[in-house]
């Protein structure tokens, strides 16, 4: 379950990303690199639910409950939440 919100919560992330794009547009090396700190923030939030939850181990249940919550929301809450920001 928490692998579940740890998904959504990252792609929530990924919609704050897609809505700062669509009140200021950027070129492309600029939207390279917020895609570079995108990753890397996903990066360091995963190995530290690995470190807390699992003691450090590699769980590929926590990979596959992370992807699941990040497309669940994706096409649930993602939809409502960017719809509340478009013009």
């Amino acid at each position: 379950m928490l692998a579940l919100a740890l998904g959504a919560a990252l792609c929530l992330v990924y919609d704050l990303f897609r809505i700062w794009r669509l009140a200021f547009p950027a070129e492309r090396l600029a939207l390279f690199f917020q895609d570079v700190f995108y990753w890397l923030v996903c990066a360091f939030a995963v190995f530290c639910f690995f470190i807390v939850r699992c003691d450090g181990e590699v769980r590929y249940f926590v990979f596959i409950g992370a992807f699941a919550g990040w497309l669940t929301c994706r096409f649930t809450l993602s939809r409502l939440f960017l719809g509340l920001f478009r013009p």
